[in-house]
Parts: C-alpha cells; structure tokens; sequence
C-alpha cells in the first residue's frame, strides 16, 4: 500500500490512542493495546509502515511528538 502523509494522520486520527512505534530501523503504526494497524485495500491486507523521510515530515510539520521510540499525534492543550 503506497501511504502519504495525510493518509498517516488520518489512520492515526482514526482510533484513539494509535501511534507509531520505531523499532529496529522500521515504523509501523500500532493500536492503543499494542496490536499492529492493518488495513484491508483490494483484498490485500496491509501493516501501516511509513517511510523514515515520512516521519521526519510529520515531525518538521509539528504534527507528532516523539517519547523515546514512539510517535503519536500532537495534543495542543487549550
């Protein structure tokens, strides 16, 4: 599945609690309990695994934030 960035935010925006974990040099978008984000296109079941430069562009734009090794949606504070 090819992703771009504005499909990233709104697969994270999705379900409360999603995120991005880095491991071992790859991403891939995990629910709130941990289990793996799959999405179904054409038949053909998918792990949600942005590119590298494609997290570096969501943290450049300031739309996640970054705890260690996990990536999750900006919550700008009223």
């Amino acid at each position: 599945m090819m992703l771009n960035t504005s499909m990233i935010l709104d697969l994270l925006r999705e379900s409360p609690g999603r995120y991005i974990l880095h491991s071992m040099g790859d991403y891939r978008m995990k629910e709130a309990n941990g289990d793996d984000v799959i999405v179904t296109e054409n038949g053909h079941q998918s792990f949600i695994e942005p590119a590298a430069v494609q997290i570096d562009d969501l943290m450049a734009a300031s739309h996640v934030t970054r705890d260690h090794s996990i990536y999750r949606l900006r919550v700008d504070l009223p």
